[in-house]
């Protein structure tokens, strides 16, 4: 079943070609990043597995990174330009939020509205972090930030499961240990550990992603959604020694001759 799984993503998403490409752009810059997510696809009018490599120059991450895993990456951010229609199709869900997005951008640093033509100049190739080389297009920071909160971690000794509980909730928990105690009573035994749920405070680790426009607005922000726990971003770097990276061309091209 994983087989055909693998199989009907890499026909959809053509991943064959997104390896050549990321293959490329690894030994150029010695990174490989790519991201992974569930969304609508318009053209074949179904939810549906979306792969796409992402360009390394509009992908930020905290900078005290030595895991080759990356297993300390603490924050992760894509820029993306895209248009207002896409843009609205991702995170509107009312008329109201249709104009309070078209509101959003109208006031965003040097964006244009609409925008039939597009002239390729050199001024307008001139992007930076606020502004999208094609003025047509909206500029959105997808920004993933691991954090931290208090909760219960909690192992139910009756079912074998083992599960976190907001923080808030302690209460539940007592009352359900209560429960069960007094339903032992009533079945004339004493209620033992094994019968109860067991917990104790915890500090738990979580992705958080948020969707800021250029003027710092959240349009949209929430835990991840992925069955995974992480965030949807791959990334690997070579050869992470050290928390250095320099790209595979180095070592057999000499960069002063390119």
């Amino acid at each position: 079943m994983m087989t055909a799984m693998m199989q009907y993503s890499y026909q959809v998403n053509n991943i064959s070609e997104l390896n050549t490409r990321l293959l490329e752009m690894a030994f150029c810059s010695g990174f490989f990043i790519r991201s992974t997510y569930y969304r609508w696809n318009s053209e074949r009018r179904i939810s549906d597995v979306f792969v796409q490599n992402e360009n390394i120059f509009k992908v930020a991450f905290n900078s005290n990174i030595e895991d080759p895993l990356f297993r300390d990456l603490t924050m992760i951010g894509v820029i993306r330009d895209m248009p207002l229609k896409e843009l609205e199709s991702a995170f509107c869900k009312s008329k109201e939020d249709v104009k309070a997005l078209r509101e959003e951008y109208s006031v965003a640093p040097h964006y244009v509205v609409s925008s039939d033509t597009y002239a390729f100049t050199e001024q307008k190739r001139q992007t930076n972090f606020y502004t999208p080389s094609d003025p047509s297009l909206c500029r959105v920071y997808e920004i993933w930030t691991k954090e931290t909160e208090e909760c219960w971690y909690c192992h139910d000794y009756a079912t074998g499961k083992e599960y976190i509980e907001d923080f808030s909730n302690l209460k539940s928990i007592e009352e359900e240990n209560e429960k069960r105690k007094r339903e032992m009573q009533r079945l004339g035994f004493e209620a033992t550990k094994e019968d109860l749920i067991y917990y104790e405070y915890k500090l738990r680790d979580f992705w958080y992603v948020r969707y800021m426009t250029p003027n710092g607005n959240v349009i949209f922000q929430g835990e991840t959604p992925f069955e995974h726990g992480s965030h949807p971003i791959t990334i690997s770097a070579f050869p992470m020694i050290n928390g250095e990276v320099f790209p595979p061309a180095e070592e057999s091209i000499d960069i002063q001759r390119i």
